[in-house]
């Protein structure tokens, strides 16, 4: 009689290591698509934080975010049992649509201002969406729902205008990126609507007095070190002291002792992975405008000194401190000078009234800045018309452009020329207005005191196109008169270095 031997049952294969390999390989493909995708953004960007623009919040935001990420995956919050695999598809395709759409259009729109814009970003953002909805799924994606909202915060509009309205560039920008941190630290701890509370009250105290011991005790550090150092602070002590609380009653601070590591939700990604192969080489190949400082012609003798010296033939009625340097950088100069002619010239005015020109000159070591804070954003030119820029050749070789500036409310069309120079140190930009309202008293261009006026423009171009705000027939009347004014200026300014 045969006896039947039982055979043991081989224990369940460990399937940790499966899903981390997957997870990485995944993320790997999402990184490296989005590299060939937004290459040229990457780079753009690359170049503005080498620049020590107030890009430089990017690289904080992006710990923030990841520190976010780590509070969520640490919960036990399984998703249910629920896969469409179809609809993740057709969702993340529509995502991906939406991320080309705004590479390919609306940074055509907005190419006068893309520095200060960047809608570039939101495209990044919206791609990254929908790779990990085509690659772990919705559920899995839509588990990380607060973490992509803050996620926006790498559009850096509103973190402009945020510190431009707060004042001081230093204190603001610090104040600016510590609303993200406790934002991110409330999302990381949030278990529970107390917790997220609890969380973003400790979060916000930790930041505001790291941020007021380092502003006593090291008034000069640089902006970076005000932007990262109280954030992460504060999330670091905020994420520890809830681990802790949180995992105390387990008896241990392993992450997941709880339970095991559950298997990918999206197990066939392979259709996902064309989709986003096929559109990342689409959108890798829409240009984007190339970004690089432009400090302009390099006299190591040219004088730094404001206000400019005047020029022969005119006198200056007027010279006054500008409130650049939130846009420029505390270190920053700059000043608004009002010139009228000795006597006035028939071939400027038939009547041969004296012509009033106003410069504005502004000296700094970002030169960079000069270009992300377009003239529609520093000046209140709200419903104005601007020309496309055309080049002028002035004195010593410097080159230039002259542009024209319609004001349909107030039926005055403003010619302004511009230049950049430097001294191998500093930039130097130098603007000169003039007015085809010849009399005494005519307005000029005043700079926007509040820096919320610029989204009403940037609204009209999004809403209505580039057609609303460009001069298509300019009319460059004042162009001898400024060009003369220009070349008197720049031989005035580096007389005075002779001089001294």
């Amino acid at each position: 009689m045969a006896v039947a031997v039982e055979t043991p049952e081989a224990p369940p294969r460990d399937h940790t290591r499966g899903v981390v390999a997957r997870i990485v390989l995944r993320w790997a493909a999402i990184g490296l698509l989005t590299a060939v995708a937004y290459h040229q953004t990457i780079a753009a960007v690359a170049v503005e934080i080498a620049s020590k623009t107030l890009l430089e919040y990017l690289p904080v935001a992006l710990l923030l975010l990841l520190g976010a990420t780590v509070g969520v995956s640490l919960r036990n919050d399984d998703e249910l049992p629920i896969y469409d695999r179809q609809t993740d598809v057709i969702v993340g395709g529509v995502l991906l649509v939406l991320a080309g759409s705004l590479q390919a259009m609306l940074n055509a729109r907005y190419s006068a201002v893309y520095l200060a814009v960047h809608i570039d970003l939101v495209s990044l953002w919206l791609f990254t969406l929908s790779a990990c909805v085509l690659l772990f799924g919705i559920r899995p994606t839509a588990r990380y729902r607060w973490v992509w909202l803050l996620g926006l915060s790498v559009f850096p509009m509103p973190f402009r205008v945020l510190v431009l309205a707060f004042g001081v560039e230093r204190y603001s920008a610090g104040i600016a990126v510590l609303i993200l941190a406790v934002g991110c630290s409330a999302v990381a701890v949030g278990r529970s609507r107390r917790h997220a509370a609890v969380g973003a009250t400790m979060a916000a105290t930790t930041g505001i007095a790291t941020l007021a011991v380092i502003t006593v005790f090291t008034p000069e550090l640089a902006r970076f070190g005000y932007m990262a150092i109280p954030s992460v602070a504060a999330m670091l002590t905020t994420g520890t002291v809830m681990y802790v609380d949180q995992r105390r009653d387990a008896g241990s601070l392993r992450p997941y002792p709880h339970r095991p590591v559950n298997r990918l939700t999206a197990a066939n990604v392979w259709t996902g992975v064309v989709m986003l192969a096929v559109g990342s080489a689409a959108i890798a190949l829409v240009p984007v405008p190339h970004v690089r400082p432009h400090p302009g012609t390099t006299f190591k003798e040219l004088s730094m000194r404001l206000p400019l010296a005047v020029p022969a033939g005119w006198r200056q009625v007027s010279a006054h401190p500008l409130d650049f340097d939130r846009f420029y950088g505390r270190h920053a100069e700059s000043v608004r000078q009002t010139l009228v002619q000795t006597q006035g010239d028939v071939r400027y005015d038939k009547s041969a009234l004296p012509r009033t020109v106003v410069l504005d000159a502004v000296v700094t070591d970002r030169p960079l800045t000069l270009d992300i804070y377009h003239p529609s954003i520093v000046y209140d030119t709200i419903g104005d018309r601007t020309s496309e820029a055309r080049a002028v050749t002035l004195s010593h070789g410097i080159s230039g452009t002259i542009e024209t500036v319609v004001d349909d409310k107030r039926v005055l069309t403003f010619n302004r020329l511009s230049w950049r120079w430097n001294d191998a140190v500093s930039t130097m930009q130098v603007t000169i207005f003039s007015v085809d309202n010849h009399l005494p008293g005519a307005p000029f261009p005043q700079p926007a005191h509040n820096p919320l006026r610029v989204i009403n423009p940037l609204l009209t171009i999004l809403l209505r196109g580039n057609a609303v705000t460009t001069d298509e027939t300019p009319s460059f009347k004042d162009e001898n008169l400024l060009t003369s004014v220009a070349d008197g200026l720049i031989d005035a300014q580096l007389a005075r270095h002779e001089a001294a």
